[in-house]
């Protein structure tokens, strides 16, 4: 069998993820607790943007509202991730010039966006959820929504709409997280 780039390339994505979330068990509590009542799931993903999507992400999440939020953040960091992919792969196959600067733009603060998240999983675990909720558009939001005012303020480009949907995916996940948070504050 012949292994093309793209194969190799999923095939070590899901390998490095393997390895991530059992070299980080404590941002992936659902992996060893015990599972939290669905009708507390679906209580925290009430106030959400897209309940299904929230309760999707904590299913068979651990029982109490700290993990739950952790659980919610390693879903956050796998779409911005991708969103990260996404614009790489993207910004890789277009011809120089002011898309693919913008596009290599949005991959790059994609990437701080989830390096940052380490940051809030810090602030959870020292159960300090108000600074927790202030972090995420502070520290993490504004790099998301960069690739959206980037495009924004170069009106003659238009912003691909699979960059679009990665980054508001990536705006809803941190949305799920702040929905989560504010529980406890």
């Amino acid at each position: 069998m012949a292994y093309t780039s793209s194969s190799c390339s999923y095939s070590f994505f899901l390998l490095t993820l393997f390895l991530y979330i059992f070299s980080h068990h404590h941002l992936h509590p659902s992996l060893f607790a015990e599972a939290a009542d669905p009708a507390l799931i679906t209580g925290l993903c009430k106030n959400t943007r897209e309940p299904p999507v929230c309760q999707a992400c904590l299913k068979n999440g651990p029982s109490d509202v700290p993990s739950l939020a952790k659980v919610a953040t390693g879903c956050a960091r796998v779409t911005i991730h991708s969103f990260y992919d996404l614009s790489s792969k993207m910004a890789r196959s277009t011809p120089p010039g002011e898309l693919k600067d913008m596009l290599d733009d949005c991959a790059m603060n994609a990437s701080l966006a989830a390096d940052e998240l380490d940051g809030l999983v810090d602030l959870i675990d020292s159960k300090d959820y108000r600074s927790a909720i202030d972090y995420i558009p502070s520290q993490v939001n504004h790099l998301v929504d960069y690739c959206f005012n980037n495009f924004y303020m170069h009106p003659k480009l238009t912003m691909p709409k699979q960059i679009y949907d990665a980054a508001a995916n990536s705006d809803r996940d941190l949305n799920t997280i702040a929905a989560i948070l504010s529980t406890l504050v």
